[in-house]
């Protein structure tokens, strides 16, 4: 068994990469991926980290497709100290500030007493939406992190804002000078139109992406299925995972996700193969 989509507290998980990799050795589970949106400072820390199981640093990317869509990109295989890395990094940084001064401005405008300090405690680095909600969590506003977001913070809700992006060519181009490969993550958890989703993997497939993420904790039987038989029509490569968060996901379980995912160790060496032979 494998996971190939998970978050460390260096993004919005809630574990150490230590702990999480730890976890995942426990837990059976023999190659894993860490993915933290926009960084790879996580993998850094790890320097010097005696790993029980294989690992593959990674990274998660927010990007702007059209007007109205964006995707996340899943780079696996990067150099997590590269030039390319470090400058992604900076960019999504001075994004993610611009982008939560002015939640923290919306929040205070609908009375919720918090500061910027405060969502930062919550952070080990970057922050994002989740350590708002968590925030709110400790101020007693809300009982669970998931409340404070589905209730505020997700797209339509009273204190999103929607950030800079780079667009998703950019980012397909970014993870490739990282040395990495890159998938398009969970496409079943934002579009349900079978057809529609076709069309852009066939965009992606022209923009140079190279796989779908065809396992994860939000595709439904069905979906894992047409995304499957995508693959193997456009020569797409295979990759999942549970996209764990820790406490901050609690349905979601490292390795299963929501209960059904057991994803095989032949994925990780399909796309192990793939990468010496193309990116290195």
């Amino acid at each position: 068994m494998i996971d190939l989509h998970t978050h460390s507290n260096f993004s919005d998980g809630t574990y150490s990469p230590e702990e999480l990799i730890i976890e995942a050795k426990e837990k059976g589970i023999e190659a894993l991926a860490l993915t933290d949106h926009d960084t790879a400072e996580g993998i850094r820390a790890l320097k010097n980290f005696d790993f029980p199981i294989k690992f593959v640093p990674g990274i998660e990317i927010s990007l702007q497709y059209d007007k109205e869509l964006r995707f996340h990109i899943v780079g696996l295989f990067i150099e997590a100290d590269s030039e390319e890395v470090l400058k992604m990094e900076k960019f999504q940084v001075n994004c993610r500030e611009e982008r939560n001064l002015k939640i923290l401005e919306k929040l205070k405008e609908l009375k919720y007493d918090i500061s910027y300090e405060e969502v930062k405690k919550e952070a080990k680095k970057t922050v994002g939406r989740m350590h708002f909600a968590s925030c709110l969590v400790k101020k007693g506003y809300f009982k669970k992190p998931e409340e404070a977001t589905s209730s505020l913070l997700r797209l339509g809700k009273p204190a999103f804002v929607e950030r800079r992006r780079l667009s998703v060519q950019e980012g397909i181009e970014s993870i490739r000078k990282m040395k990495g490969i890159s998938f398009i993550a969970h496409i079943g958890k934002e579009l349900e139109d079978f057809n529609k989703i076709e069309e852009i993997l066939k965009k992606m497939k022209d923009f140079g992406i190279d796989g779908i993420e065809v396992f994860h904790s939000d595709h439904s039987d069905e979906m894992t299925k047409f995304l499957k038989k995508i693959s193997k029509k456009y020569s797409f490569l295979i990759s999942g995972g549970s996209d764990f968060h820790g406490f901050n996901k609690e349905k979601v379980e490292l390795g299963i996700g929501k209960g059904n995912l057991k994803i095989a160790l032949k994925i990780y060496n399909n796309l192990l193969e793939y990468w010496i032979k193309n990116k290195t």
